[in-house]
């Protein structure tokens, strides 16, 4: 009787992973990672940030979901260090092409970053780039040399990424790439509907399967990792109610195309919101949303909404700062709005001194005489602060 051939078969790899022992030792004395501050204070109950975890930003068009999202990066930037790789497809521009006499070009158009960089730099300081804008409307311009100091920083914390491949896998290996050549924290894509997903049947699934290959790369790089997506096409159901006063809904996860891919895979949502849009479309207020964040007890947050004027909390947005003020203070340099200023001298039970006082441009009295300041133009009904 012949023995049988036993059939060799390859080891099985299982995917168990055990307890880290030593990791579990040092986190009883040095604690645990969590959220780390946004450095606003007045947002620390429903926004930090976490490593390791992908949010995704609401908002309708012209809400303000990347201006305000660029303050709190840049904001990051300056009072811890982070640095950012991001993908804002939108926001590119083109240089001016070159042509002689007869119409021949000399030097093509090239796509460039170079308005990103400018307006992160304009976030940073509070003051415009744009000769035209500073002369329009006597907005503060930075000077050359300001200029120059800003962007120096913020190119050294911001890494901006056009892909000649929109596939969201190429758009995360560009992102790998930067962030083992200068140690990335935090990543974006803004928007989502730039890229393009696996050619797949069923489009839930398509989104599923990227948001886990995302999640995927956050965990491995421990980093913080950000979508900005807009909304579905408004089909008449924007609005609570009917009517031109009628105030728009706050857009949340199920407003999304795939809206349950969303909130399924998404650590955090958070929507921007203007409440007074629908009055006055160049109103400056505006409120933050956390729609859901997982783990909140590590992370320390929760749900919730913060700007309701109505419980003495404010979100101002000044327009030629390019800056977020919180009960009228801006956190990225400490500047004050009038009203806060007149708040803090009766406190202090000094007079005020208007010649010192930081004045937003809505806020400006041009009521009295031998006025210091020059009030900005207010901006028409069809214009928006962002």
């Amino acid at each position: 009787m012949s023995q049988k051939k036993l059939i060799e078969k390859p080891d099985f790899q299982s995917s168990y992973i055990p307890l880290d022992v030593s990791q579990s030792v040092n986190e009883y004395d040095d604690g645990v990672q969590g959220g780390e501050t946004c450095h606003v204070p007045e947002l620390s109950q429903i926004f930090a940030w976490m490593r390791g975890f992908v949010y995704a930003w609401y908002g309708w068009a012209n809400d303000g979901k990347g201006t305000f999202l660029d303050f709190l990066m840049v904001l990051k930037s300056k009072k811890a260090g982070w640095k950012w790789a991001v993908y804002k497809g939108e926001d590119m521009d083109s240089s001016k092409r070159v042509v002689d006499n007869m119409g021949k070009i000399l030097k093509p158009s090239k796509i460039q970053a170079n308005r990103i960089y400018q307006n992160l730099a304009w976030t940073l300081t509070g003051k415009t780039w744009s000769k035209e804008l500073s002369e329009k409307y006597k907005w503060p311009r930075m000077t050359i040399d300001e200029q120059m100091e800003a962007l120096d920083f913020i190119t050294k914390h911001f890494f901006v990424i056009y892909p000649a491949d929109r596939h969201y896998k190429s758009v995360v290996e560009d992102f790998k790439y930067l962030y083992e050549k200068h140690g990335i924290d935090g990543f974006l894509i803004d928007p989502w509907n730039l890229i393009k997903l696996d050619n797949i049947d069923r489009g839930d699934e398509r989104l599923v399967n990227a948001f886990i290959d995302i999640k995927q790369f956050a965990l491995e790089t421990n980093t913080s990792f950000n979508i900005i997506n807009h909304p579905k096409p408004d089909n008449g159901s924007a609005k609570e109610g009917k009517g031109k006063d009628a105030p728009y809904k706050v857009v949340n996860q199920f407003m999304q195309l795939g809206g349950t891919a969303w909130d399924m895979k998404m650590d955090g949502q958070f929507s921007i919101y203007r409440p007074e849009r629908h009055i006055k479309p160049s109103d400056p207020h505006v409120k933050l949303f956390n729609l859901k964040i997982r783990q909140a007890e590590i992370v320390d947050t929760e749900r919730g909404e913060w700007g309701e004027r109505s419980e003495g909390q404010k979100i101002i947005f000044s327009k030629r700062r390019k800056q977020y003020y919180f009960n009228g203070i801006c956190p990225m340099d400490g500047s004050m709005t009038e009203e806060r200023e007149r708040e803090e001298a009766q406190k202090a039970g000094v007079p005020f001194d208007r010649n010192n006082a930081f004045t937003l441009d809505l806020k400006v009295d041009t009521t009295e005489k031998n006025n210091p300041f020059e009030a900005p133009p207010v901006p028409g009904d069809d214009e928006t602060p962002f």
